[in-house]
């Protein structure tokens, strides 16, 4: 009987070797087993398995990476869950979406301009040159003989050019004494500006007399298109005393007509500033054989500070075809006569 035990006993040992042996291959997961083995049995297996090392490599599939304990040991994410403590949730503060251009700006782009409300500038004109300026000498220089002139003219092709010295009468109400003249042709093709630099030789017959130097321009028919003027004091003797040159604009300005304009109906309008100095200016149309179509005067008040002033004057002809004249506005010397100053522009007179 006690053989019987032994023998009992040592089969019951081997049986639970072998089912030990194979617990250390097998995959726990970590939820009570459902097979057939007791729970107590299964219970104590698992309790045994946390004490066992890892499987080796071995064991395992080759597909399968090695299985830890702590993933054999992983608790139940349901579990987990319902025992873990509330947490005070905190409130997500909402932000609006703000915009960020993302655009990359393009430097070779065209830029579009934006309408504005600019004001209208009228441009006032720019007042011409005078066709006769002078360098030297200047008003009311007092001069030596020889007079050194130096000037520029705006030349007209075919036409010509004059230079006088003229001086006041000996008695009041007198005839001017001219001392000096000289008259030059001007080429059909001429550079735009005449350079004149000479000297002028005079002889008085008192110490000192007052005159004026005239310098000036016509056309190919005789007709005077720009004369210029300086007042000048002659000395018989001592040192010359030259005073700087005035202004190189026009002393005389015609704004309207423009050159080559058509005029119809009998009346010329005629309008411009000046630098006057006297109180009449003279408007005339002369034809190419000097007859004068039709004249005005107007009567200017010269300004305080020597700058211009606006002149306007309605001028009446008769034509019976189309005809080209000369309009030419001018001022004349009381104190030595002549003209002094003169402007001129070309037209086309209608009926």
């Amino acid at each position: 009987m006690s053989k019987f035990r032994l023998a009992f006993s040592a089969l019951l040992l081997a049986v639970l070797g072998v089912g030990c042996s194979g617990l250390t291959s097998t995959s726990i997961t970590g939820s009570s087993p459902t097979g057939d083995l007791p729970s107590v049995i299964s219970t104590t297996v698992q309790a045994k398995a946390t004490n066992l090392p890892t499987s080796t490599a071995v064991n395992q599939p080759l597909d399968f990476p090695p299985i830890t304990t702590a993933q054999t040991l992983q608790p139940d994410p349901s579990i987990y869950i319902e025992s873990a403590s509330p947490v005070a949730s905190t409130p997500t503060p909402t932000v609006s979406p703000s915009f960020t251009p993302t655009g990359t700006p393009n430097p070779a782009a065209t830029r579009t301009p934006r309408p504005t409300r600019t004001p209208t500038i009228t441009s006032t004109p720019t007042t011409p040159v005078a066709g006769v300026q002078f360098v030297m000498p200047g008003p009311m220089s007092k001069v030596v003989s020889p007079l050194h002139l130096i000037a520029n003219l705006h030349s007209v092709p075919s036409g010509s050019y004059h230079v006088e010295l003229w001086v006041e009468p000996l008695q009041e109400g007198g005839e001017p004494r001219l001392l000096y003249r000289e008259i030059k042709r001007i080429i059909s093709d001429p550079v735009k500006w005449v350079y004149l630099d000479q000297e002028i030789q005079f002889e008085l017959n008192r110490a000192a007399e007052y005159a004026q130097l005239r310098v000036s321009t016509f056309d190919t028919y005789g007709r005077p298109v720009s004369i210029n003027s300086v007042d000048l004091i002659l000395l018989q003797m001592g040192a010359s005393f030259i005073t700087p040159a005035g202004g190189k604009t026009e002393p005389i300005v015609i704004r309207q007509p423009t050159p080559n304009q058509l005029i119809q109906g009998g009346t010329a309008i005629v309008s411009g500033i000046v630098k006057p100095t006297q109180e009449v200016l003279l408007v005339e149309l002369v034809t190419a054989d000097g007859r004068v179509l039709g004249y005005r005067e107007v009567f200017v008040e010269p300004s305080a500070d020597g700058s211009y002033v606006p002149y306007a004057v309605e001028v009446p002809y008769q034509v019976e075809v189309g005809t080209w004249v000369r309009m030419r506005v001018s001022e004349s010397n009381l104190r030595i006569a002549g003209i002094e100053h003169l402007t001129s522009v070309e037209v086309y007179l209608s009926p």
